[in-house]
């Protein structure tokens, strides 16, 4: 079952392992990450990240060694994940974007959606959409604290609430997480709790998203912002929730969105938020300056990908390296 869950996921997921990293390089030097997608050759896209202004300049393209699918991108948070540890220059699992994925198990399970280690790294939770009709699955999967092996056994928590099940985000503790579910009609995301050590979930709190359409991504660094940004692939905006009430304390819109198209993912670092948007004919990353308690946003870059990278087919994933979470 594991191993099924992964390659599901792993067919849409590249990992990078990035350079050398010390406090004051990773200061300077900076970058975001994102795939294209290519069926002829899938390539992440590197971006330079200024670390005085955080706005992003110097395309690199570099093949991932798989294929793509265009139009693809609804599909899974955290699609491009980049690692701290020091193994040198970028490089790629060669599995990756495989045009003949393991075949999932058999069931009413639709897709996998995020995967994502607890802060703690004790547990490995999985995220799989329905197909609208029956639950989403949060899936558990318990690491052992002495040899960090995963376990093949989970712990399953069905979510009759959360029927496309998608990104989890977890709220500076193993306990508590934030989810989405971009379903029409739905409220749009709500607040789990873990518990430990059977490691089943229940719902803490449903939150209203306003206006949501297909709420997927959240951007959120305990580090650096004390509150979430969920981005909508079906509508121009950005809406913040505070985590400390898991209320919904306000709504900007995406300047380069139109409706029907919103964002295709999105990180937060330092003191600047990233977005990718998802118009077909004008895809951008657009930077904001967050300001003071992550009330109020800046727009300071309009980042435009076919002018700076080329016609590229597809934009899916956001990373930043050095990760923040």
């Amino acid at each position: 079952m594991l191993s099924s869950l992964l390659a599901t996921l792993a067919f849409f997921s590249v990992c990078l392992a990035s350079p050398s990293n010390s406090s004051s390089l990773g200061q300077l030097n900076r970058a975001a990450y994102f795939q294209d997608n290519d069926p002829a050759g899938n390539f992440i896209v590197a971006l330079k990240i200024d670390p005085y202004d955080g706005t992003l300049s110097d395309p690199v393209r570099t093949s991932t060694g798989g294929k793509g699918l265009a139009g693809l991108f609804a599909v899974s948070q955290d699609s491009v994940v980049v690692s701290n540890d020091p193994l040198g220059p970028i490089r790629t699992i060669p599995q990756t974007q495989n045009e003949d994925p393991t075949q999932p198990p058999a069931g009413p399970l639709v897709i996998t959606a995020d995967i994502v280690f607890n802060p703690s790294s004790t547990a490995l939770l999985v995220t799989v959409r329905s197909n609208g009709k029956n639950p989403g699955l949060l899936y558990a999967f318990p690491v052992d604290k002495h040899t960090g092996a995963i376990s093949q056994s989970s712990v399953v928590t069905p979510l009759p609430d959360f029927v496309f099940l998608f990104s989890m985000n977890f709220l500076s503790s193993d306990t508590r997480m934030l989810i989405t579910n971009p379903h029409l009609g739905s409220p749009g995301a709500g607040v789990l709790k873990i518990n430990y050590p059977s490691l089943k979930a229940s719902v803490e709190k449903i939150i209203t998203i306003p206006d949501q359409e297909a709420s997927c991504w959240v951007a959120y660094s305990a580090q650096y912002s004390p509150v979430l940004y969920v981005i909508d692939a079906a509508q121009p905006n950005i809406t913040v929730v505070d985590p400390r009430n898991d209320e919904v304390t306000g709504q900007f819109d995406i300047p380069s969105g139109t409706p029907g198209n919103g964002g295709a993912d999105t990180k937060i670092d330092r003191k600047w938020l990233y977005v990718i948007t998802d118009r077909p004919a004008a895809p951008k990353v657009e930077v904001y300056a967050v300001g003071r308690q992550g009330t109020s946003l800046r727009s300071v870059q309009s980042f435009d990908i076919f002018s700076n990278v080329g016609q590229i087919p597809g934009w899916m994933g956001l990373a930043i390296w050095p990760s923040t979470y």
